[in-house]
């Protein structure tokens, strides 16, 4: 069995193979991602398999209008703290393999560490069309603006207690 990492983007050099299928992240992995992360723009995670990279996330700092989110709960009138996440793509040569998953599972354990020094509401993603039913099945519940997926804080905790989404 191989080994499976997760580490911060630090060099470019391992990413010169990955293919998701989707130009648009494979062009921002390579030529965008570094950059964003030295800029503190957003941070980028690498997904390793020994040594090749075979997934990528994205994770930055945002906000959500209340309005958009179907939460029975009373919220301040003004844009909700969230982590966003920017980007998320498994090489073509790993889909399908649960290799999302476990990108999902490394997302929210980023993001519940990082709760104890800087307030979010929970994850939000503006997820492609065909991939709102992936984010469905990892916990991530529908907002009221087209295809963004939201997935509270509260989830979040609960997640790290019972491993369950």
């Amino acid at each position: 069995m191989k080994l499976i990492s997760i580490r911060n983007l630090t060099c470019k050099e391992v990413l010169n193979d990955f293919d998701c299928g989707v130009e648009l992240l494979n062009k921002y992995l390579k030529s965008y991602a570094l950059k964003n992360d030295l800029d503190n723009i957003g941070k980028t995670y690498l997904c390793l398999e020994d040594d090749k990279v075979i997934g990528f996330f994205t994770l930055a700092n945002g906000s959500i209008k209340r309005e958009s989110l179907s939460i029975n709960k009373t919220l301040p009138r003004y844009p909700i703290p969230v982590v966003l996440l920017a980007r998320l793509a498994v090489d073509i040569n790993h889909q399908r393999k649960h290799i999302g998953r476990f990108l999902i599972q490394n997302i929210i354990q980023i993001v519940y560490e990082s709760s104890f020094y800087s307030a979010s509401f929970g994850i939000v993603v503006e997820s492609k069309p065909e991939s709102i039913g992936f984010y469905e099945l990892m916990g991530f519940e529908k907002t009221y603006k087209e295809f963004v997926c939201f997935y509270p804080m509260e989830k979040i905790e609960n997640y790290i207690i019972n491993k369950k989404y």
